[in-house]
């Protein structure tokens, strides 16, 4: 079947599509995409996926991948390759869901009519990502549906199918955990970081002292000098100690021979070692520069403890120039004991002894304000932190920068290399191709120049990008992190799987509660240049996940109800707030239930024994009730229940027209009714969501029309 060539992309000589092609846009490069696996199967890896990764064989269909590519080709013509390979991520996950059903004897699916609730519930069962099912249904199938149906098919109806509410493995889109939950994540990543501190800090220690640390350096106590374990941990720790000084004097000695520049390949560790003297030495490359940089692990902890801290967006983060830190680091103004203004803009207390003067600042609570610019939005945003506090946002940057500086004077140095080639080649009339590649090399390295997010890797300086900075080995970063911190956590403690870009909706989340759902201090903590921004945000990201949060809540206790044969509303409302219900709330719920109520809807409980003080004549015979039922002057056997509001309003009613009617003196204290009247009042201040002046008033309106005759015993 051959693919029309999208209007995007006419301009460009192409050669001509095969078959099961479709021609999509990958930055300035057009390239063809194909869909033929889908036609024939996939029963290995392909290999761009590593076996690991490798979600299993299926089996191909011809017959509905061919129905499904003209929509396939409308849909996916011209955009990026990411949205592609998001497509094929889709089609495979179905495709290996169709086998799987097919396997236990349901039909082979041949067109886009052939699907039925069986799948459906299969996407459920297996906990599909909500995306996947829901473009895969809408996108796809409906439409091709849709196409049939105009043929005359007008039995093929259009499938009103809902996502799944939770995906395996992730949230659910806008689904936020509370701060809480994710604080496994951030404490993990504040560990990690302060790991790779204390392995720098370890390795200067060494180099100074030409020798491991002896248990007093190392911080060891004298109990656990003392002590049999601690010797024996101390003894290991001295070895180690050893082998890695070792290690560190050899890249020391490395960097020497090359002039001070950063031993990047193994030739440059050896030093002048031949092959069997290095690898008998035990020398390790890696294990050198770590002693001494970051590597892959340690920026992106850095970095996505950043984002926990600062709630910023990746991009802003990234754009960070490390060559102009004295301009977006600066100590905030609070430091400065003269300027009472910034003293008092951060509630800074004033000196216990001088009414009129502030404190002096001491060192370790100087401030530093670290700016970042938005690139989309075109504006600043910015974020605090202690000095004294390593893994505040501006301390972890300002450290990452003085770290990496030889990394930086190396970029420096092959840039002005490349550079100069560049413009040789320039002069001698180089090829077009030629001049392009290396000025594209030469944008590439002032910009891994520029970021503070630099480290070692495969024997050169990377950087951190929009591409990389939550990627690894085993696939997402993130990811793999928190599959190692729930590794070691009760399965009912699990943390939910999140992305990077997730920690900027939990600080605005956070931020949300703390300011009681103030949206301008939301505003500020964010970041935004607009209010309506804001409001977007939290309606997206906040709200909208509470209610969704509120309606999944309500559903599963509901169904649970149902299938007990019984909703109780009282039973499910308590499911809803607080989660729970016991045996003993239950017990209370019937007992309350059970009792008699007033004529005014307040339970008694016993009303076949008022106080005497009420009604003094009144009699016990076992069957006569209480005759007076004015219940709030019965502290004995009155409760006050959610539905006596309406009553206590009639109540209220009555007692102000036998006030307008009687005499004060008569109403104030013959018969207790201005006592009455006021505990009334009292009782009705417990229902400040229920309308209670108004019911109020249509009583008082009742009376004055003679439809209700206020009983007038005392």
């Amino acid at each position: 079947m051959k693919v029309a060539v999208p209007t995007v992309s006419r301009q460009l000589s192409k050669p001509p599509l095969a078959e099961f092609e479709i021609w999509t846009h990958h930055l300035n490069e057009i390239e063809p995409t194909k869909f033929t696996v889908f036609r024939d199967g996939e029963h290995e890896p392909p290999l761009s996926v590593s076996a690991e990764r490798w979600a299993g064989p299926f089996t191909g269909r011809p017959e509905l991948i061919a129905e499904l590519l003209p929509i396939l080709t409308s849909e996916l013509a011209g955009k990026s390759l990411k949205t592609v390979r998001s497509a094929q991520t889709a089609l495979r996950s179905w495709w290996r869901l169709l086998d799987s059903v097919e396997k236990e004897g349901a039909a082979t699916i041949r067109s886009a009519r052939d699907f039925t609730d069986l799948h459906r519930q299969r996407a459920f069962d297996t906990g599909m990502p909500s995306g996947l099912f829901t473009w895969f249904i809408n996108r796809l199938i409906n439409p091709t549906r849709a196409a049939l149906r105009a043929l005359g098919n007008t039995e093929i109806k259009h499938l009103h199918w809902i996502g799944p509410e939770r995906e395996t493995g992730r949230m659910v889109k806008n689904a936020l955990p509370e701060v809480e939950v994710v604080d496994p994540i951030r404490m993990a990543l504040k560990h990690g970081w302060f790991a790779a501190l204390h392995r720098w800090e370890r390795t200067e220690a060494l180099m100074l002292l030409g020798r491991p640390r002896t248990s007093l350096e190392a911080g060891f106590s004298e109990e656990a000098r003392l002590d049999e374990v601690g010797r024996s941990r101390d003894e290991s720790r001295r070895e180690e100690e050893a082998r890695l000084l070792k290690q560190y004097e050899q890249y020391s000695r490395a960097s020497q021979r090359i002039n001070g520049r950063v031993p990047c390949s193994k030739l440059e560790a050896k030093a002048g070692l031949t092959e069997n003297e290095y690898v008998k030495a035990g020398y390790n490359l890696m294990e050198m520069q770590r002693g001494f940089y970051p590597d892959g692990d340690d920026i992106r902890m850095a970095f996505m403890l950043c984002l926990a801290a600062t709630g910023w967006n990746p991009q802003t983060l990234l754009d960070l120039d490390a060559t102009k830190s004295e301009e977006f680091i600066v100590e905030h103004p609070r430091n400065d004991p003269n300027d009472k203004k910034g003293h008092q803009y951060l509630m800074k207390a004033q000196s216990e002894n001088e009414d009129d003067s502030f404190a002096e600042v001491d060192e370790e609570d100087t401030v530093y304000s670290m700016g970042g610019w938005k690139e989309r939005a075109k504006h600043e945003v910015y974020t605090e932190g202690l000095k004294k506090s390593r893994a505040s946002a501006p301390v972890i940057v300002l450290t990452l920068i003085e770290r990496t500086a030889a990394l930086r004077e190396k970029l420096r140095g092959d840039l002005t290399v490349l550079t100069a080639h560049y413009q040789e080649r320039k002069s001698q009339g180089g090829g077009l191709k030629e001049l392009q590649k290396a000025h594209k090399e030469i944008v590439q390295l002032q910009k891994r120049l520029r970021s503070p997010w630099l480290y070692f890797a495969l024997g050169s300086v990377q950087s951190l990008n929009e591409e990389n900075f939550d990627a690894s080995s085993k696939g997402r970063w993130l990811r793999h992190l928190i599959t190692s911190i729930n590794a070691v956590r009760p399965i009912d403690r699990q943390v939910p799987y999140i992305v990077a870009t997730d920690f900027r909706k939990i600080f605005g989340n956070y931020w949300y509660r703390m300011s009681h759902g103030n949206i301008l201090h939301v505003q500020k903590a964010l970041g935004h240049a607009a209010v309506r921004t804001t409001q977007g945000y939290l309606q997206n990201n906040v709200v909208q996940n509470q209610n969704n949060k509120n309606w999944s809540t309500f559903l599963q206790h509901f169904w649970e109800a149902v299938e007990t044969g019984s909703v109780d509303p009282t039973v499910l409302a308590k499911l809803c707030n607080d989660g729970n219900m016991s045996a003993g709330e239950l017990g209370l719920l019937v007992d309350y239930r059970a009792l008699e109520r007033s004529r005014i809807g307040v339970p008694c409980l016993d009303p076949h024994n008022p106080p005497r003080d009420l009604d003094p004549t009144f009699v016990p015979d076992g069957e006569s009730k209480c005759v007076a039922q004015r219940c709030t002057l019965c502290q004995s056997n009155a409760v006050l229940a959610p539905d006596s509001w309406p009553g206590l309003c009639m109540r209220i009613a009555e007692l102000r027209h036998l006030q307008e009617k009687l005499p004060m003196e008569v109403f104030s204290t013959v018969g207790s009714f201005g006592i009455e009247l006021q505990n009334t009042e009292r009782a009705l201040l417990a229902f400040p969501d229920q309308p209670v002046e108004k019911h109020i008033e249509l009583w008082v309106q009742r009376i004055a029309d003679g439809e209700h005759v206020p009983p007038e015993f005392i």
